[in-house]
């Protein structure tokens, strides 16, 4: 028979194991697409994988690597994009010490009409019964998400910089920030109540000191030196997929899944040895099971899709042919 000594180490070790069943790793799934130059800029559009390459053309492959140019951009393109269903080049203006601003061109099937000049790109993130949630982000210069009720037509606001995703559990919704500035920043926040928030100001305003969070809503983590490629569920659980930037001891940058356990992000396991980043025309893109994300590689400056089928991690790689 156990002993009573035993019988307790015998529990714990049990629940130990148990408490570590949140760190289910998940597969990898790698897709190589051969290219002519290369990628600068690349989406997932209606079944096929679109990029843009460094001699401003566009191309349409799928997953057999069947390639086909829909359209020479010239020099105008600096990015192509989903936004809610329509394929999107932009043409970007920067402006030194200011936010960039950006032209629109909207794809028709068979080219790109020019609809006009945005100030900020305002993301549709998330929308319910209750609330369509977006977000606009200024770099370091701040960013906000907004919470509209559908019924009241109210908007509440919470300063963030800068938002990228936006999942919800029961009533409660996580906002992921996250910015690619310097080191790298990212909080993830959860909102109880958005209606405790601040009302939405008309004007965008820089603010220097952080809207106040009240009862029922929290950060559960606010982290520097690491910024969120994007956040989703697995099984009921919140996952998120990270970049660890160069440490003061010159460790290698990591890119990995990881979860929140007591205000830290725990990793999970690890996805790429390359830094990996994301900005405000890094747009997400959902289909029936999953996402598809644009995101840039650190390293080379080249462009690639990553995302979840429900399943696995799916990273689509852009290689320049010899």
């Amino acid at each position: 028979m156990f002993s009573m000594k035993r019988s307790i180490t015998f529990l714990i070790t049990v629940l130990f194991w148990n408490n570590l069943s949140f760190a289910q790793t998940l597969p990898v799934d790698t897709i190589t697409i051969k290219t002519e130059a290369s990628v600068i800029s690349a989406t997932f559009y209606n079944g096929y994988f679109y990029y843009l390459d460094e001699n401003h053309r566009i191309f349409k492959t799928n997953a057999e690597r069947d390639r086909e140019e829909i359209y020479n951009a010239g020099r105008e393109f600096t990015h192509i994009t989903n936004v809610n269903g329509k394929l999107i080049g932009l043409e970007t203006l920067f402006k030194p010490n200011k936010y960039n601003t950006f032209t629109e061109y909207h794809y028709n099937g068979k080219t790109f009409k020019k609809k006009g000049r945005i100030d900020e790109i305002r993301q549709e993130l998330y929308e319910d019964d209750s609330y369509k949630i977006t977000s606009a982000c200024h770099g370091e210069w701040g960013g906000k998400v907004y919470f509209k009720n559908k019924r009241s037509g109210k908007t509440y606001q919470y300063q963030a910089t800068c938002p990228i995703v936006i999942n919800n559990i029961g009533k409660s919704y996580y906002v992921t920030a996250a910015l690619a500035h310097m080191v790298g920043f990212t909080e993830v926040i959860r909102i109880d109540n958005p209606e405790s928030l601040k009302l939405h100001e008309k004007e965008w305003k820089s603010e220097t000191e952080k809207d106040t969070l009240k009862e029922g809503n929290s950060v559960l983590v606010d982290s520097v030196g690491i910024q969120a490629i994007t956040s989703f569920l697995h099984k009921g659980e919140l996952y998120h997929i990270l970049t660890k930037f160069y440490d003061l001891s010159r460790n290698l940058p990591v890119s990995y899944l990881a979860k929140i356990e007591n205000g830290k992000f725990e990793k999970v396991q690890n996805i790429s040895d390359h830094v990996l980043w994301r900005s405000d025309y890094h747009r997400e893109v959902s289909y029936k099971d999953g996402f598809l994300l644009s995101v840039s590689d650190g390293d080379s400056n080249e462009n690639l899709l990553i995302g979840f089928d429900g399943t696995k991690i799916i990273v689509v790689r852009f290689e320049k042919e010899e």
